[in-house]
């Protein structure tokens, strides 16, 4: 999301700069943020060369870094925007729940669209995130400082939305049937999801190495990396639970290199009821 059209004050760049990291927006002309190169070349392009993660400041990266930074997030920005046009064109004026909102760019480009609401959840603390690009934007997007919880399949609090969004966080939660379920109940209409899946034949899910990020939590919900359904018990789980219509949104050059999504073997899927 390019900010640089709402002629930020010296203030506003500070903030933004605070707040802002792991989603791709372009704050000046020589700040940027977004995770897409570190996913693309590893750590070089979080913390060892940008300071706080994934935040990119022109003035203290080389030229080459920089100009990789901003086209590999460029990218990323790309496949957001044609997810966020895909699901406000299919349901305009609707609403979006956004379960691991990060720093709300789903959120708060979903009512840019003209869906007239959207709430998000996360386990780390965005309020800040939330709040300025409300202020920016002239935006309501709503964020509340709480996770899924694994130990009881659920949100508490959570209401139904028309569309559930979940971009790669299933990856991330030990208990993925439940986890689908809970997306299911709070989705009216569709679910979105971008996750990878096996590509092997049959029923399964898989599970990594426990504790990569959060280090503190216990067996049996420690699994919080690279795991995944195989592609026939996502798709029947889906189906299974009322979301007969699947659409399985086309690659676009412009987005992140194929290679990467072929890799993980990801896709971006609306599933509608």
């Amino acid at each position: 999301m390019d900010l640089t059209k709402y002629s930020l004050s010296t203030k506003q760049i500070a903030t933004a700069r605070a707040v802002l990291d792991y989603q791709p927006f372009i704050i000046t002309d020589s700040l940027q943020t977004g995770v897409a190169y570190s996913w693309l070349y590893g750590d070089q392009g979080g913390r060892a060369s940008h300071g706080r993660d994934f935040v990119c400041d022109r003035n203290t990266v080389t030229e080459e870094e920089w100009t990789r930074f901003c086209a590999a997030n460029s990218s990323l920005r790309c496949m957001y925007e044609d997810w966020l046009d895909v699901i406000s064109e299919t349901y305009p004026g609707g609403t979006l729940l956004d379960p691991a909102c990060n720093n709300g760019y789903f959120l708060v480009g979903a009512l840019k669209r003209g869906m007239r609401a959207a709430t998000g959840y996360d386990r780390a603390d965005y309020t800040g995130s939330v709040r300025f690009l409300n202020d920016i934007l002239g935006l309501n997007a709503v964020f509340h400082h709480d996770a899924y919880d694994s130990w009881k399949h659920t949100i508490k609090g959570s209401k139904p939305h028309d569309v559930a969004v979940a971009s790669l966080i299933l990856c991330h939660i030990s208990d993925p049937l439940y986890f689908l379920a809970f997306l299911g109940s709070m989705a009216r209409e569709a679910i979105f999801l971008f996750t990878g899946m096996g590509s092997e034949p049959g029923y399964a899910i898989y599970y990594s190495k426990p504790n990569r990020f959060y280090r503190n939590d216990s067996f049996p919900v420690c699994f919080d990396n690279d795991v995944g359904l195989s592609r026939t018990l996502l798709f029947e789980s889906l189906e299974l639970m009322g979301f007969k219509k699947i659409r399985v949104l086309p690659y676009k050059d412009s987005w992140l290199p194929r290679s990467w999504f072929d890799n993980g073997n990801q896709q971006a899927i609306l599933a509608m009821r």
